[in-house]
């Protein structure tokens, strides 16, 4: 396709405005960018292919990024990849330098984008075909992995960061059961069904 039909008014101006969308929902906590897209699909879905797809991207990473906005500054995170951010983000904005993170989480996320968009494209192919050999086994692992960071994150505070870990397990229980379909700990409340979400529970 080229370059020259993605650089008309009909792309770029559904991409400018979605993105200032993004940037709105993503610095909005309890909001997600998975939730700025869908409710951008409806919009992208009446229009050409080439705004639909600009649209979507546009509003994705612009998301994803403000939500760093409200955990530099008020230690919430905006979208749940804004966990990190309430860790390094905030204590800058603390010593007065809160500016200064945002312009430089700005800079990682174009830059990380670009490369993570790239690679992607090269190697798409390949991580499908592994993706699709993953079983319970390298699932049960995966999780093993991502409970033993707590320690690594709260370092110093690793018997903290163990009952942050456990907490987070009992909490991810609330809810209808993926493998047997039964409800569990919701105490006949229609809202726990679909159990507690990442956001509340951060905040």
């Amino acid at each position: 396709m080229p370059l020259s039909e993605l650089l008309t008014p009909g792309v770029l101006i559904p991409w400018l405005l979605s993105m200032a969308f993004g940037i709105f929902v993503g610095a909005t906590p309890g909001l997600t960018a998975t939730m700025a897209v869908a409710l951008l699909v409806p919009i992208s879905f009446s229009l050409p292919a080439n705004a639909g797809l600009a649209m979507v991207i546009g509003v994705s990473f612009t998301a994803i990024f403000a939500g760093d906005i409200p955990a530099t500054y008020l230690r919430i995170p905006g979208t749940p990849a804004s966990a990190s951010a309430t860790l390094d983000g905030h204590a800058l904005a603390k010593a007065g330098k809160g500016r200064f993170a945002l312009l430089l989480n700005l800079w990682c996320s174009a830059l990380g984008g670009l490369i993570g968009m790239t690679i992607l494209i090269l190697l798409a192919p390949q991580l499908a075909k592994f993706a699709v050999k993953f079983s319970n086994f390298e699932y049960f692992w995966l999780a093993v992995f991502g409970l033993s960071l707590s320690a690594v994150v709260s370092a110093g505070h690793t018997v903290k960061g163990l009952l942050a870990a456990c907490l987070g397990i009992l909490i991810s229980t609330v809810g209808i059961d993926g493998v047997s379909g039964r409800l569990r700990f919701t105490f006949d409340s229609v809202e726990l069904t679909a159990g507690i979400k990442f956001i509340p529970v951060m905040i």
